[in-house]
């Protein structure tokens, strides 16, 4: 999709940078590069072919659409996640929306996520003891697909065998196929009635055996009148794709960063101390998830750019992380920067409610895989292909010694 700045600007200098499909822009290895080309060029672009489509591509205008949810909704109607009432808590607005977050934000706090470390460090270390041996993976599909999904699928209480099930409705949910809206909106449609179904049968089970599992707090506050059905059904269309990718992300383009820079890697393989910098640095310069999407409720401006009733506007939190209102020299990796305000979990009130899971299983996944592999490079002459949806590596094959 070709854009348009919606300032003045002349054809040829927004192609240049955004060329003619914008998921090269979020995708691409040299991703950082063309996120700043769009921020000196922004604020604001707009689609030729639909001018209700609109990106932020500065700090200043992606913190104004985060911050104020009462003008930039971030509902169905911005983008369609399985469910027409809304995926929960994603897609609720205020005032309904802090109700949700009340009874959600118990079930990650860092106490709670901090006492699942043994069990953390046992599924990574089961993991590369697979592969160790051979001196070689996929990082991709070898330990970043299953080791976030494993840890969510515990905590939920849903069983492991179903895992390549939950694996191919994850990639329905955020990257349908189809050649148009209509068939990619028909297929989310057939991955969120394949969670409600799993999620009835499972709820039904717990009615007769109590378990210590999400579900089953979830099932306590139904039979309590807090939660609806289908209130938990929405919840659960969100956390499971949520749960199943945005750490697989964040690893990929983690162990993608490290193959490549070795004084980095080596940084944290002779400071372990330093890791959980080491995480947060690279969540702001990868930005895993580069863009989430809101539409306007009235007429407004952003930037100082007229948007219409109806837009929706993508919203570039990797604007923010690059930004030298966020951080000093943000294009420096600095393993070091012990101030590291980034939006790679959001901002506002949509800020992701797992982050604290996200963050100890990143961690832990690192440590661990240090410990025993502190030497690894990208496989000589491997292109790294990075798919659409969010920042995801196709496949990241490593070799170690």
């Amino acid at each position: 999709m070709d854009f348009e700045y919606v300032e003045n600007m002349p054809t040829e200098s927004h192609n240049s940078v955004l060329g003619k499909d914008f998921g090269d822009v979020i995708y691409g290895a040299d991703a950082q590069q063309l996120w700043l080309k769009m921020m000196a060029a922004g604020p604001v672009i707009a689609s030729p072919l639909d001018p209700k489509h609109v990106v932020t591509t500065t700090a200043e205008a992606s913190n104004q659409v985060l911050r104020d949810p009462g003008v930039f909704s971030s509902g169905p109607d911005a983008l369609y996640f399985g469910s027409d009432t809304g995926a929960i808590p994603l897609q609720i607005d205020p005032p309904d929306h802090s109700r949700y977050r009340k009874l959600l934000d118990p079930l990650f706090t860092p106490k709670l996520m901090n006492a699942r470390e043994d069990q953390i460090v046992a599924i990574v270390n089961r993991l590369i003891d697979q592969f160790i041996e051979r001196g070689s993976c996929d990082f991709s599909n070898e330990f970043a697909l299953p080791f976030p999904s494993e840890m969510f699928l515990t905590l939920m209480g849903l069983p492991m065998s179903e895992l390549d099930s939950f694996q191919r409705v994850k990639e329905d949910m955020i990257r349908p196929a189809g050649n148009t809206d209509e068939e990619r909106i028909a297929k989310q449609g057939e991955a969120s009635m394949w969670i409600v179904n799993f999620i009835n049968s499972a709820m039904a089970e717990r009615e007769t055996k109590e378990t210590d599992d999400i579900l089953s707090y979830f099932l306590k506050l139904e039979k309590e009148g807090i939660l609806t059905r289908e209130e938990t059904l929405n919840i659960c269309i969100l956390f499971i794709p949520a749960g199943l990718d945005t750490v697989t992300d964040s690893l990929e383009n983690a162990f993608a960063y490290l193959a490549q820079h070795p004084e980095h890697r080596k940084q944290i393989v002779d400071n372990p101390d330093l890791i959980h910098l080491a995480v947060e640095e690279l969540l702001r310069y990868e930005t895993p998830v580069p863009s989430v999407v809101r539409i306007t409720r009235q007429d407004t401006e952003v930037s100082g750019c007229p948007l219409s009733k109806g837009t929706r506007v993508r919203v570039s939190l990797a604007a923010i992380n690059l930004s030298e209102t966020t951080v000093a020299n943000p294009m420096d990796v600095d393993f070091t920067r012990e101030i590291n305000p980034h939006v790679a979990f959001g901002a506002g009130i949509h800020r992701c409610v797992g982050s604290y899971l996200a963050r100890i299983e990143l961690r832990v996944a690192l440590r661990e895989w240090h410990k025993r592999i502190p030497e690894y490079v990208l496989q000589p002459g491997f292109e790294l292909k990075y798919r659409r949806g969010l920042r995801e590596i196709d496949q990241l094959p490593l070799v170690f010694g």
